[in-house]
């Protein structure tokens, strides 16, 4: 019985090392997935980071070519515009739909200067510029196809 009872307290002992070995190593394991899972979360920040930055960088590309073609489109219809003396003071709110191309298709009012002559000086300038520069990108293009400008006798 001596014998039975201490086999039994070794199968216990034994069983009890396996299952700590057994938690020893479900730890592991999970402190691994942790790590991995951590690694993996990092590597996803970076790689959101750089495309981020990416369409930041593209963001601000966009905005400056559009602005420097404003710039273009206005100083191309004012080589095109024939302002009466007299009209320094008058600006046209305008709304200029433009094909792929750079061709005026239409031309809105959306402020008048209060003086019709003026108006209709300012909407034939942009007439008579067409086409009007923009640039080769199409996705800036495209966005350039409905722009609205005002227009000044002075060019500002």
């Amino acid at each position: 019985q001596r014998e039975a009872a201490a086999q039994e307290q070794q199968r216990l002992a034994a069983e009890q090392a396996a299952q700590r070995e057994a938690a020893a190593q479900e730890q592991q394991r999970l402190a691994a997935e942790q790590a991995a899972q951590r690694e993996a979360a990092a590597l996803e920040q970076q790689r959101l980071a750089a495309l981020e930055a990416k369409r930041l960088a593209r963001l601000t590309e966009v905005q400056n070519t559009i602005r420097h073609y404003g710039q273009m489109i206005v100083s191309h219809i004012q080589e095109h515009a024939l302002f009466n003396p007299g009209m320094d003071q008058f600006s046209a709110n305008l709304k200029v739909q433009l094909d792929k191309t750079g061709q005026v298709l239409s031309v809105q009012m959306m402020k008048s200067s209060g003086h019709a002559s003026f108006d209709r000086l300012a909407i034939n300038a942009v007439y008579k510029a067409s086409p009007l520069p923009l640039p080769e990108d199409d996705e800036i293009n495209q966005q350039m196809q409905s722009i609205n400008l005002t227009i000044r006798p002075d060019g500002q």
